[in-house]
């Protein structure tokens, strides 16, 4: 008949002598730190790809304008807003990717202001979004954002992009 095991044999048949309690204190002393330089890698991951994303801003003040090209960014070339008489704004342009590279998901943000300031509505879409082919150095790609109901006195439009 075969002798049942005890829990301590699990252990290399370790009892319960203080050999045995600082051998378990050891594997999971090595085991807690194991997780946290774990946990540490997935935050410097994430903080990298974070880093990675770039953005920049620009407003309606010089509504229909076109941006001065400058190396390392994806900008808006051109913007216009329409609100008609329902109430819906449209607000359509242009970015360019001036940067050396392919680069993907492009979002645009729109924020609307009221005349205090005040933040009055957002809305954004992706003129190079996921499944798109990624837009090569020095072209264009048309975007056009649409908001109901809503009353403006500017907007700003802010690129992001991988």
């Amino acid at each position: 008949m075969e002798k049942e095991k005890s829990p301590s044999s699990f252990l290399g048949g370790c009892g319960a002598g203080i050999g045995c309690v600082i051998g378990a204190i050891v594997i999971i002393i090595i085991l807690v730190a194991a997780i946290l330089v774990s946990i540490a890698g997935s935050d410097e991951k994430a903080q990298e790809e974070v880093s990675n994303k770039q953005s920049s801003t620009y407003s309606n003040q010089e509504t229909a304008q076109k941006e001065e090209i400058s190396q390392g960014k994806v900008e808006v070339k051109s913007h216009t807003s329409k609100k008609d008489d329902y109430g819906k704004v449209t607000v359509t342009g242009e970015v360019i990717n001036n940067t050396a590279k392919p680069v993907s998901s492009v979002k645009v943000t729109v924020t609307f202001y009221n005349s205090q300031d005040q933040v009055v509505g957002t809305d954004y879409t992706y003129p190079v979004g996921f499944g798109d082919p990624e837009l090569q150095p020095n072209t264009t790609a048309p975007f056009e954002i649409t908001k109901y109901d809503i009353e403006f006195a500017t907007y700003k439009l802010d690129v992001s992009w991988d």
